[in-house]
């Protein structure tokens, strides 16, 4: 039987074309956008997920072009750019980042991302690889819950600030009214 050590001492379990077309399995089944690009923020790959957003009909097709070739507008991909290079000159990761993306359809879409530096052998980072995921059912139902919030406290501060004109209904005093035998039966005689 073989000894577990050594299995962690055995180089990868495929052969190298195997492991590659593992990998790139691995990212175009994986459930988030993935994408990796060089230290001048040009596009080095990406998966389906991700060239269907940006309206790319292969992978392969992102591969030389920036967030400026995308459909994204110019203030989004400004935005991913300065964010891009912030990690890689910090050598730190961002998470969990919420920001808008402008769809190849035109929708737009909300995004939560997280942007890892690349680093070779040495430490020296050559590249960014991020991943989003679309949040933008939960931020729609985050917004419609604010507003509804919002709207309640609007009327109340309204049912609040509102002159209390509700009346009570006085009731008139009553009477008795007595029946005409009644009437004779106490009369005084005359």
């Amino acid at each position: 039987m073989p000894d577990p050590k050594d299995r962690k001492r055995t180089p990868p379990f495929l052969p190298g074309p195997q492991q590659e077309q593992l990998l790139r399995h691995i990212i175009s089944t994986f459930p988030y956008s993935i994408w990796w690009k060089d230290r001048d923020c040009v596009y080095l790959g990406t998966n389906e997920m991700s060239a269907r957003g940006a309206g790319l009909s292969r992978a392969e097709d992102i591969i030389g072009l920036t967030d400026y070739d995308l459909p994204w507008t110019r203030e989004e991909a400004e935005h991913y750019i300065r964010l891009d290079k912030a990690v890689m000159e910090s050598g730190e990761p961002m998470l969990n980042i919420e920001e808008t993306q402008r769809q190849a359809d035109g929708s737009t879409r909300y995004l939560l991302t997280c942007k890892v530096p690349l680093k070779d052998d040495r430490g020296e980072v050559f590249g960014i690889l991020g991943s989003w995921t679309d949040i933008t059912d939960r931020k729609l139902t985050e917004m419609a819950l604010a507003r509804a919030k919002d709207e309640a406290e609007r009327a109340k501060d309204e049912a609040e600030r509102a002159p209390r004109t509700t009346r009570t209904r006085r009731s008139a005093p009553r009477t008795r009214r007595s029946s005409p035998t009644t009437r004779r039966a106490t009369s005084s005689p005359r």
